[in-house]
């Protein structure tokens, strides 16, 4: 027995959300404004890249910046809060405005007789189609009319032609390259100007996290390797970075353009809706992963100015990406879970998740439709509540404990060695290590 959705919200027993079809549910747009006006939280669970923004900017640069051990340290991260303030939200937004409806306007003047529209609001272009639509082997365009074409700029999508479609998946996906290539950018420059900018502010080589406790001798041993390998380090760098960003757009490319909708491209295919932009910032947390494992990550390491701060920046970035992309799915998957335990609900807000079986929160968009969009409704309010303890749950997990970790290690170490360093140059200590062993 099926769910019945009406204006009033649901009827029945508690039941799974009706939303199984991947097409349907990536049609359902988010709206800041006007027609179609969503809460808050369906807004920020929707966006990707604002919901990770939020649990960015509470658990893991604020924080970063907050509890640095000195002002140089302190200035890098402010310097990486900043770099992700501008090439991942503020240029993208602007950007994406202009490219979309760029592209809608040039696709009017070339297939108006197609029905392709050119006074649209900016989120109504053939450029916020999902991708699994511009796939060769999907059908999904055939069967859609009216309404539904309507929110995509086009009279009747069905009568697109393939060379319009095609035009449509480039439009798309210049704007991935496009923020890739922005991403790398802010990742390389941070990566390496950062410690230019340390190193001329302060007068010393090395990681700027020892320079409460290290001396300049210890500190110039250590970094010596650094130094010596720098250009081949930004070299490989910079290959790694802006290689990752030029190439993920061509193999999305591929996948869609082939044919083949079985093996290995088959499965392929079934995981392209991950990489579906969002309404405001154009990118999904997926394309920004992306990012992370191609441009982030290898700047990051390559940049380490000695092995304390390779294995800070190590164990930060596993920890960070762990929590940062799947740790507020499991924290709310948990909570949705308990709390839909307390409380009779006419509808499910939790599902056994196909990973390890571990609870997953039903998104609360779905959950959000699927009361008719009743605020009131105790199944959406408590769905929200799991959303929100998800997020901050993971900002607090991000925001101290894991550095204050790395300190603690990091200090330790460093006195260790160093205080090891320092006998080992006493003129003593070198004539009795020099002697021949079992000498008197």
């Amino acid at each position: 027995m099926g769910m019945q959705l009406n204006n009033s919200g649901i009827s029945g027993q508690r039941r799974s959300l009706p939303f199984a079809d991947n097409h349907q549910k990536a049609a359902v747009r988010p709206r800041f404004s006007g027609e179609g006006r969503l809460p808050f939280s369906v807004l920020l669970h929707q966006n990707e890249l604002l919901n990770r923004f939020v649990i960015d900017t509470l658990g893991y640069s604020s924080w970063s910046v907050i509890i640095a051990r000195n002002d140089y340290e302190r200035m890098e991260n402010g310097l990486d809060w900043a770099g992700w303030l501008l090439a991942g939200l503020a240029l993208p937004y602007v950007i994406e405005r202009g490219v979309n409806r760029w592209a809608q306007n040039r696709l009017h003047k070339k297939h108006k007789h197609l029905g392709v529209l050119k006074k649209v609001k900016n989120r109504n272009t053939l450029l916020s189609m999902p991708y699994q639509w511009l796939d060769a082997t999907s059908s999904k365009l055939k069967t859609m009319t009216g309404k539904e074409s309507l929110q995509y700029g086009v009279k009747n999508l069905a009568k697109l032609t393939p060379k319009v479609l095609q035009a449509a998946l480039m439009g798309k996906l210049l704007m991935m390259w496009i923020d890739l290539l922005l991403l790398a950018g802010k990742n390389q420059g941070y990566a390496w100007v950062k410690n230019w900018m340390t190193e001329k502010l302060s007068g010393k080589k090395g990681f700027s996290g020892e320079f409460n406790y290290a001396n300049q001798a210890y500190l110039d041993k250590q970094t010596q390797a650094y130094q010596t390998s720098k250009q081949r380090r930004k070299a490989w760098s910079f290959g790694i970075g802006f290689g990752g960003a030029l190439l993920f757009p061509l193999l999305m490319l591929g996948v869609l353009k082939s044919k083949k909708a079985t093996g290995v491209m088959g499965a392929l295919k079934k995981k392209v809706k991950a990489f579906n932009y969002s309404d405001a910032i154009f990118m999904s947390k997926w394309v920004l992963l992306v990012s992370n494992l191609t441009n982030w990550a290898p700047a990051t390491i390559l940049s380490s100015r000695d092995k304390h701060e390779r294995r800070e920046k190590i164990t930060k970035m596993i920890a960070f990406d762990t929590l940062f992309f799947l740790g507020d799915d499991f924290i709310a998957g948990i909570a949705a879970k308990v709390l839909q335990g307390k409380k009779k609900l006419d509808t499910n807000i939790v599902r056994t998740g196909k990973w390890l079986k571990l609870p997953r929160a039903v998104p609360l968009d779905e959950v959000f439709r699927a009361v008719g969009k009743d605020k009131a409704n105790k199944a959406y309010k408590l769905a929200r509540k799991s959303f929100w303890i998800g997020i901050l749950g993971t900002a607090a997990a991000l925001g101290v404990t894991m550095p204050l970790l790395n300190f603690w290690y990091t200090k330790k170490k460093v006195m260790a060695e160093q205080a090891a360093f320092n006998i080992s140059e006493l003129p003593l200590y070198r004539v009795i290590s020099a002697r021949p062993q079992g000498a008197s």
